[in-house]
């Protein structure tokens, strides 16, 4: 999460710094990127565990 926080900052930077194309699609590529990954890893943790235990 700290990552993702730092690449948006990171590319909000860019972006208020009149980037070049390159740049500000380096920047905001990296922000996708670390998004995707985290809410692949929230995917994993609500779907991906086994059922709570119920008693019966």
């Amino acid at each position: 999460m700290d990552d993702m926080a730092g690449a948006y900052v990171t590319a909000e930077l860019v972006l208020a710094a009149d980037p070049i194309a390159r740049e500000l699609h380096e920047a905001w590529s990296c922000v996708s990127y670390l998004a995707t990954q985290w809410s692949d890893l929230v995917d994993l943790a609500v779907d991906g565990q086994p059922p709570a235990f119920t008693p019966p």
